[in-house]
């Protein structure tokens, strides 16, 4: 058994990107503080969610704010933002910045729904890999990959949950911008709950609040293997979970 300090931030962008970089940086802080080994934010969180935020102010964030603060505070991030590679649109990934401030990897999302085609690319298959975090194998989600909405999904629903579980993942950190349609909340829920318990995993989820005074319609928190959340943040308000899970 591995002893494992996560957290997750349930917040909205800010009106600039290096407002919400501030944001971020002082989350990294409390966490560290807390004895977080990483910190999870929502799905394209640092730029907003849009294909045609400013790339120098973005690059600048991270190099100026959010590296440093992980190297400071000895701490890792997951990090919701788009990242572009050559010419057309960016890729939905989440960005991994290690304990000293370094880019480690990325993932980008392999099941976007029509309107994110209209604005980002489609992460490969390839990009279900395990990573280890924490010496612990994860897998990475984002949104839609997770859970395939019906009436939100045109492409095929590639089970992402069954796949990194079948590599071996013993933890999927799922960053979530799913917005305000409230019919949703028990599929969502279900579908997590349901998912952990099947493939015997933990399941570390932080979503963006979709507008002021507005809740959630997936929740933010950590279901453990059991189907039983850890976890579970209130659907309304910026606010933040560190909690130790215990990784056989």
């Amino acid at each position: 058994m591995i002893l494992f300090c996560v957290a997750g931030v349930q917040m909205a962008t800010c009106a600039t990107i290096s407002e919400t970089a501030q944001v971020i940086a002082r989350y990294l802080r409390k966490a560290a503080d807390r004895g977080a080994q990483v910190l999870l934010t929502p799905e394209m969180i640092l730029v907003g969610y849009r294909g045609d935020y400013d790339r120098r102010v973005r690059d600048q964030a991270i190099r100026d704010i959010l590296g440093p603060a992980c190297r400071r505070y000895q701490i890792s991030l997951l990090l919701g933002t788009g990242t572009h590679r050559g010419k057309g649109k960016p890729f939905n990934q989440l960005l991994m910045l290690n304990s000293r401030g370094d880019q480690a990897w990325a993932y980008s999302k392999v099941l976007p729904t029509p309107s994110d085609l209209k604005m980002f690319r489609k992460g490969a298959l390839t990009n279900l890999k395990l990573r280890r975090i924490g010496g612990i194998s994860c897998g990475t989600t984002i949104c839609n990959d997770f859970w395939a909405t019906p009436g939100y999904t045109d492409l095929p629903d590639p089970n992402t949950p069954k796949r990194l579980a079948g590599q071996g993942a013993r933890v999927i950190f799922q960053a979530i911008a799913s917005g305000s349609d409230l019919s949703l909340v028990d599929f969502h829920t279900r579908r997590l709950e349901d998912s952990a318990a099947r493939f015997g995993l933990w399941v570390v989820t932080a979503n963006a609040i979709p507008g002021p005074g507005r809740p959630v319609n997936a929740p933010s928190g950590i279901v453990g293997p059991d189907g039983n959340w850890l976890t579970r943040l209130p659907a309304k308000g910026e606010r933040m979970y560190v909690e130790t899970i215990r990784v056989t």
